[in-house]
């Protein structure tokens, strides 16, 4: 059992090759129905985000290489956002340590960077100042002069 974050910010249960979203959440139990929603009415009960405690039979095969490809992309969005590496850098990382099997399910490379860059964030923000010495209005257009 393992959990990943989706793209907008929500936790994605992967559980013996399947993948299941979040339904409800009632105090400490939470409601998971299967990622195949339309066709499909497998759910899965947990508590305390504990191995779950009930399940229902899925229509459809178990998807290994769809579970792969998610795990993956969430291991480049976690890679981005913990070392401040170059977007093509942690693409190739984690591609190298994957199966060859699974590398053709996964999204266009750029699909993948635009998906690690939004990630990426910087460890410290530099900021600049610059000392004005002249400021004011000129046909109500505002202006600044600068030490040179």
């Amino acid at each position: 059992m393992e959990f990943i974050k989706t793209g907008r910010g929500g936790r994605k249960l992967l559980y013996n090759e399947y993948t299941y979203n979040v339904d409800t959440k009632i105090n400490d139990t939470t409601y998971w129905r299967c990622e195949k929603r339309k066709v499909c009415k497998g759910r899965i009960i947990t508590t305390n985000a504990t191995l779950p405690e009930s399940s229902s039979d899925h229509s459809h095969p178990p998807d290994s290489a769809h579970v792969s490809v998610l795990k993956a992309l969430d291991d480049m969005k976690t890679r981005a956002k913990q070392i401040e590496e170059v977007t093509s850098s942690v693409i190739d990382k984690t591609i190298d340590e994957m199966p060859l099997s699974i590398c053709g399910s996964l999204p266009k490379r750029e699909t993948l960077g635009r998906m690690v860059s939004t990630e990426f964030c910087p460890l410290e923000r530099i900021s600049l100042e610059i000392s004005c010495i002249n400021h004011g209005h000129v046909n109500n257009k505002p202006w600044l002069s600068f030490p040179i």
